[in-house]
């Protein structure tokens, strides 16, 4: 079953979700399908028609279409000459992949991603980083440097596979690394990482600001290491890099702000989620405690037989 498939049967299934209508006039954008995907999870997109239950929301991708009448609009905006149609002034959230819509419209624009952040990936303290290495015996200021395009540990003859390289991401001191996939793996993890400059610019990274740029392996291994032994710099780079990976690079998370903004709750579990969808949102670990507790207090507060 191909994306737009997937798409329809998991809306058909989510009847319990708020409905968001969709008003397409064409081909939607291939940059907006991700975004579509995701919202599932929060409510049922569907075309409007006869039998559907009464919209929340809409959702258009068509800025020459007139806004719906009493619901909340985002709208997809391809271009700043799109700005000047009725449907772009009423809009609540613009939706955009353009740097110039988003200058221009401020506040209510979303960046659209169009991929996901790293399963389970979460800012990691230096403080916490060197608890880990130590507890591995590694070097107190280790860096995980890209070699001949793989990542590896120092001293490591073999590559860094699966499992191994999330865990070589989360407690390194910095990274060296090419290429966007791999350098936003890294970022997610709110590691200090050291690239050239084409990769920072395919993924919208400031140097000094997200990560740090060097033009050859032994500056890029150099800048590295000076990060790897400063935790305060090593920090403000890890905390802005994961928050450029959220803000950029998370579908997930864009589809979330998009349906709070909207005004879409999950009915299932409604008021309750808003306290559940903010700690996502904020990037509180699925394993964090505090998560769980809030979860333990909705089953409580939701469950038969717990109000008079």
């Amino acid at each position: 079953m191909g994306q737009r498939g997937a798409l329809a049967a998991r809306a058909v299934l989510a009847v319990s979700l708020p409905v968001l209508a969709l008003l397409v006039s064409r081909r939607a954008p291939e940059e907006v399908l991700p975004l579509l995907a995701a919202l599932t999870r929060h409510c049922s997109p569907l075309v409007p028609d006869v039998g559907v239950p009464p919209a929340k929301a809409a959702l258009s991708t068509d800025a020459s279409l007139g806004a719906p009448i009493g619901l909340p609009l985002a709208l997809w905006v391809g271009s700043v000459s799109d700005l000047s149609m009725g449907a772009a002034v009423d809009a609540e959230v613009v939706l955009t992949r353009d740097e110039q819509v988003l200058a221009e419209v401020g506040d209510r624009a979303l960046w659209v991603p169009v991929t996901r952040a790293p399963a389970g990936s979460r800012p990691i303290s230096p403080f916490v980083r060197s608890r880990l290495r130590a507890a591995r015996g590694l070097p107190a200021d280790v860096v995980v440097d890209d070699d001949h395009d793989e990542l590896r540990w120092p001293h490591r003859a073999a590559a860094l596979l699966g499992d191994e390289i999330d865990t070589a991401l989360a407690c390194a001191g910095s990274v060296v690394a090419l290429g966007a996939a791999r350098v936003l793996r890294s970022l997610a993890w709110g590691t200090a990482t050291v690239t050239d400059l084409a990769t920072a610019t395919e993924i919208r990274a400031v140097d000094g600001v997200h990560l740090r740029i060097a033009h050859t392996a032994t500056t890029r291994r150099q800048l590295a290491e000076d990060l790897a032994a400063d935790d305060s710099a090593a920090a403000a780079l890890g905390w802005q890099g994961r928050l450029l990976v959220e803000q950029r690079h998370d579908v997930d998370r864009a589809a979330a702000v998009l349906a709070r903004r909207l005004g879409l709750i999950q009915a299932r579990i409604a008021p309750l989620a808003g306290p559940l969808a903010l700690l996502a949102e904020l990037g509180t670990p699925p394993d964090a405690r505090v998560r769980a507790r809030m979860a333990d207090a909705v089953r409580a507060l939701t469950s038969p037989g717990s109000r008079p």
